[in-house]
């Protein structure tokens, strides 16, 4: 065999491996592969303005949704398409259509299943009650309130179904949301804390109060939704966010975050999924171990269970004593 021709080979090898190489890790089945070769054009939503999570600036796609949608097509060695231009509600009727395969950034409710195949939870942010009104901490302090939300995200069915003595003002957006509390249309907005930031930092506006994540609703837990017809497709993103490592994730949380949400990559996948799946942590409480542990005129109390509670707002489960 000639100096030559081993060059060859070794060139074709390792083209061959940039070119399928991480489809190998992923165990792909041959019936996913098949599927990917068949299909090697995917159609991914990207939202207007919901930076900095996923919006189009100057038509272009961006946002910590994005470059993680476009970490897993690396991994894959698949295109996307994205289509942009659409409401929210309007994504999702084009998901229940048929007419895109994926939303990148969404959460998991039982309608939504009735038309949507989700992944595992890829990130954990925080709503956060905004409004140029005091002491609004808890859903319950907005009732007989007017509160603004973007039309049919998981917090506008939530407050319909669960909060009847609050009055649901929907908008297009949640720039609009800002808006329509700043032009007293709504006493408050609720919606992802570094949303809204972004947001009114970009356009100079301003609410005086904000709180953040005293209620588990205010909880969100991003996943990938893809078609209900597409199941395989399911499968196989699963397959590529199961080998993301903690630096490909850091790197992309770092880019629209900054170190205040690093900390979310402490937890490994089947971490998130326990935390999930575990919406409550039952904890002891002493009766009379003050100031650390104690119970006073039926309160917990204590710096032991202030701590426990801090806790649970970090994780995102309710904390039972």
């Amino acid at each position: 065999m000639t100096t030559i021709f081993k060059i060859l080979i070794i060139i074709s090898i390792l083209f061959v491996n940039s070119l399928f190489g991480n489809q190998n890790q992923l165990n792909l089945t041959i019936k996913e592969k098949s599927y990917l070769k068949n299909n090697p054009i995917i159609k991914v939503h990207n939202e207007k303005g919901w930076a900095p999570y996923n919006f189009n600036e100057d038509g272009i796609p961006k946002g910590f949704a994005i470059d993680y949608m476009n970490l897993l097509a690396k991994k894959l060695n698949i295109n996307i398409q994205y289509i942009n231009g659409y409401s929210w509600d309007q994504f999702l009727n084009l998901i229940d259509e048929d007419k895109i395969d994926i939303i990148t950034n969404i959460v998991n409710t039982d309608a939504r299943t009735k038309y949507i195949n989700f992944t595992s939870i890829y990130h954990i942010s925080k709503k956060a009650i905004f409004s140029n009104i005091a002491n609004l901490h808890f859903i319950k302090d907005l009732n007989g309130k007017t509160v603004a939300v973007p039309k049919n995200f998981y917090i506008h069915n939530y407050l319909v179904e669960n909060y009847p003595d609050i009055k649901v003002k929907a908008y297009k957006n949640t720039l609009e949301c800002i808006v329509a509390v700043l032009n007293k249309e709504a006493d408050a907005v609720i919606e992802n804390y570094t949303v809204i930031n972004y947001l009114m930092q970009k356009n100079g506006l301003t609410l005086k109060y904000a709180t953040i994540n005293e209620d588990e609703e205010l909880i969100t837990k991003l996943r990938i939704g893809v078609s209900k017809n597409k199941s395989i497709l399911r499968d196989i993103l699963q397959k590529a966010m199961d080998i993301i490592t903690k630096q490909e994730m850091e790197k992309v949380q770092n880019r629209w975050f900054g170190i205040e949400k690093k900390s979310t990559s402490f937890f490994s996948k089947k971490e998130l999924e326990y935390l999930e799946n575990k919406k409550t942590l039952k904890v002891h409480v002493e009766k009379d171990w003050a100031p650390f542990n104690f119970i006073e005129n039926g309160k917990v109390k204590g710096f032991a269970n202030d701590y426990m509670k801090l806790l649970g707002d970090k994780l995102g489960v309710n904390i039972q004593f």
